[in-house]
């Protein structure tokens, strides 16, 4: 037996298909992200923390899905419009299914990766990069829930955890 997952705030929002784009988004940023930061950190400090966090984090959430099955019940059954958007979607939720959805693996990753560039010393141009990294984490988490992927408690469930996991690698490293 799953437990639902869901919020009035998820019915306020609504389905848009152009929203895949940022959802999409999450793969290069993270993948970007995991390549850059093995390129570059050279005594491996930045990558021991970005590696604890999304581990740890990971781990967790995959024990969660265990002991409290979940999932939601958001998807359209049919699409407002038809165009190229829905049928990426479409593509998308087809693969995807809505079980195991709390905590939000998609947005808890996302904060890992923006947490560690806002506090990487590694940014060439981190005046350019840290506000983009904010920016896109918004789009990524937001774009979540408009294409029905999460619901908003899910996101909620993936920053609270990720501030957990983030606070057990400061004790880690005193």
């Amino acid at each position: 037996h799953e437990f639902s997952v869901r919020s009035r705030l998820d019915d306020l929002i609504p389905f848009r298909e152009e929203w895949v784009l940022a959802y999409g988004a999450w793969f290069p940023y993270l993948l970007g992200f995991a390549g850059w930061l093995y390129a570059h950190d050279t005594d491996r400090s930045e990558y021991k923390r970005a590696y604890y966090l999304l581990v740890a984090g990971m781990t967790i959430t995959m024990l969660i899905y265990e002991v409290w099955p979940n999932r939601q019940d958001l998807q359209p059954t049919e699409y407002p419009r038809e165009n190229l958007l829905t049928e990426v979607v479409s593509r998308l939720q087809r693969f995807d299914n809505q079980s195991n959805v709390c905590p939000s693996l998609h947005v808890y990753t996302t904060l890992c990766v923006n947490d560690c560039l806002q506090a990487s010393g590694l940014l060439k141009r981190p005046g350019l990069v840290r506000p983009a990294s904010w920016v896109l984490t918004g789009l990524i988490s937001a774009s979540t829930c408009f294409l029905k992927q999460h619901s908003v408690l899910d996101g909620v469930a993936a920053a609270g955890l990720f501030a957990v996991v983030r606070g057990s690698w400061r004790v880690l490293r005193r």
